[in-house]
């Protein structure tokens, strides 16, 4: 069965103990499709403890506490990512943030500008943009922004903070 099927029974079910179930085997199948065309990402998911709870508030991150972790709610899952495409764009964005140590970086500072600069470092070199994201042309146009391409999270954190 393809990701895109799976990813598609995802969506229709409604029960939440099925749900859990299909969001492991979509992982599972996801790690083996990326150690296949991606081998740095399949090799760091295949080592990232999972988690799959309904209370995650979006559809998949990063957790340091108690342990690292990827959380992922199936059913938010299941409404984001309507291709197998989407799918493995969301796990190397999230896979990204645990390369360049954004977990450990940030530690202690939160919220929306940190969120937005270490997407923004992320999704820059990403091959494919994981679904419901804002490019950084789309935050330059919106808000009259003028964010270079390729920098890093700590400069795009720096410049957002000035803008903001």
């Amino acid at each position: 069965m393809t990701l895109t099927t799976q990813l598609q029974q995802l969506r229709m079910t409604a029960d939440g103990e099925k749900q859990r179930r299909l969001a492991e085997a979509l992982l599972q199948q996801a790690t083996t499709t990326l150690l296949r065309s991606q081998r740095f990402y399949g090799e760091v998911l295949l080592r990232l403890p999972k988690q799959i709870s309904a209370d995650q508030p979006v559809a998949m991150g990063l957790w340091t506490v108690p342990e690292l972790a990827l959380r992922v709610n199936p059913q938010l899952l299941g409404e984001q990512c309507a291709t197998a495409d989407d799918l493995l764009a969301m796990l190397a964005h999230e896979i990204g943030h645990l390369a360049w140590q954004h977990p450990v970086r940030y530690a202690g500072q939160t919220g929306k500008l940190v969120q937005l600069a270490t997407d923004l470092a992320i999704d820059e070199v990403l091959p494919v943009r994981p679904p419901n994201v804002i490019s950084r042309a789309q935050l330059n146009y919106r808000w009259q922004l003028h964010l270079a391409p390729g920098l890093g999270s700590a400069e795009y954190l720096t410049a957002l903070k000035r803008a903001w």
